[in-house]
């Protein structure tokens, strides 16, 4: 870009000086203007990509360090660390006159298309009991 901002103002002081028509100005001027504003573009876009990127490697970090947290002492956990683990997984809690559903924060296994995604139909009862005996 650094160059071609060069280009355009050399291509302005010839035009200033008369070593330029203004025929011939005004095509190669716009030409260049064209391709940095296409330069200035694609660099936002990249700078996107970027920052997109390092957002995802910071949610990745952090879900490594909770997984990591998880598998040292989930059987051994303490109530407050039950419940905050609890809270990091499930979004809400739907409890109807039969049936109590746990509707999760992540599906179970997003790559995988099914009718019934996100719903763990052998974990919503144990999660539920554990809730609703926490509840009382």
């Amino acid at each position: 870009m650094s160059k071609l901002r060069q280009s355009l103002a050399r291509l302005i002081d010839s035009y200033a000086d008369g070593y330029l028509e203004k025929g011939e100005f005004e095509p190669r001027a716009t030409r260049l203007r064209q391709r940095i504003a296409a330069l200035e573009s694609q660099a936002q876009q990249l700078a996107e990509a970027a920052a997109a990127q390092a957002e995802l490697l910071l949610i990745i970090g952090r879900l490594d360090d909770f997984a990591a947290k998880v598998k040292e002492g989930l059987a051994a956990a303490d109530w407050p660390t039950q419940r905050e683990i609890i809270r990091a997984l499930v979004k809400r809690v739907e409890v109807g006159p039969e049936q109590v559903q746990v509707v999760f924060r992540v599906a179970p296994d997003p790559f995988v298309a099914s009718p019934e995604k996100g719903f763990l139909p052998n974990c919503a009862r144990p999660i539920a009991l554990l809730v609703a005996q926490q509840l009382r």
